[in-house]
């Protein structure tokens, strides 16, 4: 069915991860539930990175980039603030008294890097590991 040396990957929209399943397998964990929009198969790494404004699905955090902007989604759970920081600890943005469960923070400075969001919510602080 499909060609020889054609990759396949597995687009976690929740986590944000994209996971080329010819070469590794992928593991996760959740809470128990029906997901049915969590998972998407894509063959090249283009189609899964153009997905724009996923929805959450029982209170999942989904942190994706639109443009120059790194969007937030907490589902029902109220942001408090929002604090960027790159591999090697700096803070590179930051927003407080957010109030809603939607933010889009502007100034994401480059392509290709790892960023640590650390999101506080009425219900904690969640961690965040994201590749754009």
């Amino acid at each position: 069915m499909f060609l020889n040396g054609q990759n396949v990957y597995l687009f976690d929209k929740v986590a944000g991860t994209l996971t080329n399943l010819s070469q590794q397998a992928y593991f996760f964990t959740t809470v128990a539930g029906t997901f049915a929009n969590r998972f998407e198969i894509v063959y090249t790494t283009n189609a899964a990175l153009a997905v724009l404004n996923p929805s959450p699905e029982n209170n999942q955090i989904i942190v994706f980039k639109d443009g120059n902007s790194l969007n937030i989604d907490t589902g029902n759970l109220a942001i408090n603030d929002v604090k960027v920081y790159d591999l090697n600890g700096r803070l590179l943005l930051q927003s407080s008294n957010i109030g809603g469960s939607r933010t889009a923070i502007d100034g994401i400075i480059a392509d290709r890097q790892v960023l640590l969001v650390q999101i506080g919510t009425v219900s904690g602080t969640i961690n965040k590991k994201i590749v754009f």
